[in-house]
């Protein structure tokens, strides 16, 4: 007899990124074909393999038939991810670095947070973080302009949001005009 064809893979991935299809099956008897269908049609590369890699979403099916035409069908269905990421900047802070004359040492922090769903978080330039987190970047050349702040989740990396920042005007006022007394003589 030849048992229940069974499929397994992950629940969800990002669009387009290979991910493995595993088919599970028990049988007494020799297997005689194993035919793949996918979201697009049969996948005759694949025919004959346990294994099947594959990118696109969708229902994929395995026909299983074994050397007396017994036959077991196993279905799956690969969904893409659901992103729920938002990069909020809270604010935006200039610092003159001690010289009220010096535009050219001006800087500026960024205040943000980002939601998102998961506990695993999300990297900002490579560092870990929490969702729901609140973190100053900077300091920022004022004169160097806007940045970007681009935030990935740390188990879909397809799962991103980037969020551009203008660069305050500088806050040294680059005037060094001092008040004199200037008396009658």
């Amino acid at each position: 007899p030849l048992d229940l064809a069974i499929l397994e893979g992950p629940d969800v991935h990002c669009p387009g990124e290979p991910v493995v299809i595993t088919l599970d099956y028990g049988s007494d008897n020799t297997i005689q074909d194993i035919q793949w269908t996918g979201p697009s049609g049969r996948l005759t590369a694949m025919d004959g393999q346990q294994n099947a890699t594959v990118t696109e979403t969708g229902v994929y099916t395995v026909l299983v038939i074994d050397e007396f035409g017994c036959e077991s069908e196993g279905t799956y269905n690969l969904m893409d991810v659901s992103c729920s990421l938002n990069v909020n900047i809270l604010s935006v802070e200039c610092q003159d670095n001690g010289t009220e004359t010096d535009v050219s040492d001006d800087v500026y922090y960024v205040r943000v947070r980002v939601d998102g769903e998961g506990a695993e978080g999300y990297k900002y330039n490579g560092v870990t973080r929490q969702y729901g987190e609140e973190y100053e970047l900077g300091p920022f050349f004022i004169m160097d302009g806007d940045i970007t702040i681009t935030a990935v989740d740390n188990v879909y990396d397809c799962c991103q949001e980037s969020v551009p920042v203008a660069a305050p005007l500088p806050c040294s006022n680059g005037c060094a005009i001092t008040v004199a007394n200037i008396t009658e003589t």
